[in-house]
């Protein structure tokens, strides 16, 4: 198998005449490190990727906030964690995560900010009105 990269694009701006377009904030690229180009997409979140973590052949994203054009302006919140196999480049696995019990999350949902993947486990952090660090159980 040839030896990859991921890596999650920045916030989708209007691409220069110099540059190629940019793939849509909501997914995160696969990059060929030989050829040092782009080699797969993996989509499904609905706002942008915030973050990613790897662990052997499996790769995990969070979902964060969706801005509009004056960047301050919430309009949706992406809440899930996404597992993906990159030797099929397929989702195995999604969670959509609720507000923390009692908390008082964004009214638009809990952003992931940050992950790690450990084996069978995801800890992320989450942004809003209460951080929080969560630990979950990928179930397959």
């Amino acid at each position: 198998m040839q030896p990859r990269a991921v890596l999650a694009p920045a916030i989708n701006r209007q691409p220069s005449r110099a540059r190629p377009p940019r793939p849509p904030a909501s997914c995160a690229q696969v990059w060929d490190l030989r050829t040092n180009k782009p080699s797969a997409e993996l989509r499904g979140h609905t706002g942008s990727v915030t973050c990613v973590g790897s662990y052997q052949w499996q790769l995990a994203s969070g979902g964060g906030f969706n801005r509009g054009a004056d960047n301050d302006t919430v309009l949706s919140v992406d809440s899930s964690i996404r597992l993906w196999d990159l030797r099929t480049m397929a989702p195995v696995w999604q969670k959509e995560v609720p507000p923390p019990p009692g908390g008082t999350a964004h009214p638009k949902g809990d952003p992931v900010l940050c992950l790690q993947l450990l084996h069978d486990k995801i800890l992320t952090t989450h942004g809003g009105k209460d951080w929080t660090a969560r630990v979950w159980q990928v179930e397959r």
